[in-house]
Formats: C-alpha cells, structure tokens, sequence
C-alpha cells in the first residue's frame, strides 16, 4: 500500500512540475517523452486492475 501511494504522490508531483516547464522555460515533450510517460501509465493500470500480486482492499 505504501509503494503504491507513494507512486501515485511522486506521478502527482510530476504531473504537476510539468506546466512549468512547459510554460516557463520552454520545455516540450516530444513523442519519445509522452509515449514513455503513457508506458508507465499503463503500467501502472495494467499491475493494479490484471495482477494477482497486489491486494486490491
């Protein structure tokens, strides 16, 4: 449970830096970025709802 609050909090943190970057210096994600950070989201789906290694309480 806490690994997995922690990876929601840390995914949070950057989902939320990432504006700033964007707007205040620049930043773009290009296509190797954004399909990278849709993997992980997957990932993260895919464990949580088809894995019978975590607990879903």
């Amino acid at each position: 449970m806490i690994g997995y609050t922690l990876s929601f909090w840390f995914m949070a943190l950057t989902l939320k830096v990432m504006p700033v970057g964007y707007l205040i210096f620049g930043q773009r994600l290009d296509f190797p970025a954004l399909a990278g950070i849709a993997l992980i989201l997957l990932g993260i789906l895919v464990i949580h709802l088809f894995s019978n290694t975590t607990s879903n309480a």
